[in-house]
């Protein structure tokens, strides 16, 4: 079964968006030609940017989308595509590539992820499925994200200690 055999059922988005929810990260469906807009209005500045992987998005003009480490250690946001997304744990699943979507992802303590509805798979067995044929490709590694980072081995829960204190998603139909 292909990915998009299983995703063109809004329950998946559904699921997914009341799991993003339960774990402190809000979405919002927006259209491919409305992202660089979106983004504009909620990422905090300095941002960072990797290119995005999706056909008519774009980042906004005043997003540094070739980072230095300095950029990314000052950034106050950053904003990659997400390759998946895992309903049944409101995971995003970012790979590490050229563009940097890795570092992006982590450094700053905002992170915006911009995924596209059809990338929605049910469960992590159905995104590692997915995985392995785009490592078949040369893709070597990848980094499920479920909600802002927080640790609780310091006695309490601490959120922000290593990666974002803010996660949000943007989906785009």
């Amino acid at each position: 079964m292909s990915r998009n055999d299983h995703v063109e059922t809004p329950d998946h988005c559904r699921v997914f968006r009341d799991r993003l929810t339960e774990v402190g990260v809000d979405s919002t469906i927006i259209q491919a030609t409305a992202v660089a807009h979106e983004l504009e209005q909620r990422l905090e500045y300095p941002a960072v940017g990797a290119p995005l992987r999706i056909t008519d998005a774009s980042l906004p003009a005043e997003i540094e989308d070739e980072p230095t480490l300095k950029d990314l250690k000052r950034a106050a946001a950053g904003a990659t595509s997400a390759c998946l997304g895992v309903a049944s744990q409101g995971s995003i699943v970012v790979t590490p590539n050229v563009q940097l979507d890795g570092p992006v992802s982590l450094y700053p303590p905002k992170h915006i992820a911009v995924l596209q509805v059809s990338d929605i798979v049910p469960d992590t067995a159905s995104a590692l499925e997915e995985l392995s044929s785009q490592f078949a490709t040369g893709a070597n590694d990848a980094v499920f994200i479920t909600g802002p980072s927080s640790t609780g081995d310091m006695g309490k829960s601490v959120v922000g200690v290593h990666g974002p204190a803010e996660l949000e998603v943007l989906l785009v139909e």
